[in-house]
């Protein structure tokens, strides 16, 4: 729930907090330079956390993927879309063989395009998924909504109709 409030928060925070220091070229690196125009010793403290961030968010991805990449390799229902290989696990319970897939894709593409271009993809992606999975809820939700989930949106019909109303002009736009 405080993750939840907070990080609204602290990405709006952030946004005003450059915005308030001036114009300047949004790159890499620029909540630094903007937080360094306030006080100097901000601008190292900013950019080792916004790295640390990103790693940290890199890492989560790359391991929620992974397990996205194991599951699909299962046999049964619901999975065997990839090879069986990929759903083999260490003796710790970790996607060996799909991480390392998931890794070998993320090098070639970074070898191969452009950050630009890298950004773009990965928002379009992303966007992809999304929708995907805003069809996946409409679809369980009316079809089969009978079985106990991990996560339950409230209202019925009427939660149903309110996440679409929400989401679907985000994604579209």
């Amino acid at each position: 729930g405080a993750a939840a409030a907070a990080c609204p928060v602290v990405y709006v925070l952030c946004t005003f907090g450059a915005l308030a220091a001036g114009r300047g070229s949004w790159d890499d690196g620029y909540l630094g330079t903007a937080y360094g125009k306030f006080w100097s010793p901000l601008t190292p403290v900013i950019v080792v956390m916004g790295s640390f961030a990103n790693l940290l968010l890199y890492v989560s991805e790359l391991a929620c993927l992974a397990r996205l990449v194991q599951s699909m390799g299962v046999r049964g229902p619901g999975g065997g879309f990839l090879p069986s290989c990929l759903a083999s696990h260490s003796s710790t319970n970790s996607p060996v063989a799909a991480l390392l897939l998931v890794s070998l894709c993320q090098c070639g593409l970074v070898a191969g395009f452009k950050f630009e271009y890298l950004v773009q993809l990965s928002t379009l992606t992303h966007v992809v998924a999304l929708w995907f999975a805003l069809a996946a809820f409409v679809q369980l939700r009316t079809q089969d909504p009978g079985p106990e989930r991990l996560w339950v949106i409230p209202g019925g019909h009427r939660g149903l109709l309110a996440v679409v109303a929400l989401k679907g002009p985000v994604l579209a736009f």
